[in-house]
């Protein structure tokens, strides 16, 4: 009776490792999914903000060349130009760090799906191309 309940005992102890292993993957997977689609959509967002500050960008040089036009014929003054102008830096600046983010978000998202190096065999390679394309599913 003594052995049988050690034996239990053994049993219990190793069901129980096996289920702490069972959910131990299974947060470690949900741990890569969440990763995964938060890179993803990061890729997605900073792609949105550099189209949306491109077009803010190309409104702004629109409204420059149609207020020069207005001071040069007097019926708008220097500081409205000078304004509209530092408005169009800005918008620049906003488009060049939008540039940016992107492909430093697809850089995380392939590195969080494995993509980041092509392997082939035993040697892996990492191609600077690679980092301008979303991985394929």
């Amino acid at each position: 009776p003594m052995a049988n309940n050690a034996a239990r005992g053994e049993v219990v102890r190793r069901r129980a490792r096996v289920a702490a292993g069972e959910y131990d993957a299974q947060g470690a997977a949900n741990a890569v999914a969440s990763s995964v689609l938060n890179s993803l959509e990061t890729v997605r967002l900073s792609l949105a903000q550099y189209q949306a500050s491109a077009e803010s960008t190309r409104i702004y040089a629109r409204a420059l060349k149609v207020e020069q036009d207005n001071v040069a014929s007097g019926e708008s003054t220097l500081l409205d130009l000078i304004d509209l102008e530092e408005r169009y830096a800005t918008a620049r600046t906003d488009e060049i760090d939008a540039l940016r983010s992107y492909p430093l978000a697809l850089v995380d998202l392939r590195l969080v799906t494995g993509t980041l190096l092509e392997t082939s065999g035993d040697l892996a390679t990492f191609q600077p191309t690679r980092l301008l394309e979303v991985p394929a599913p």
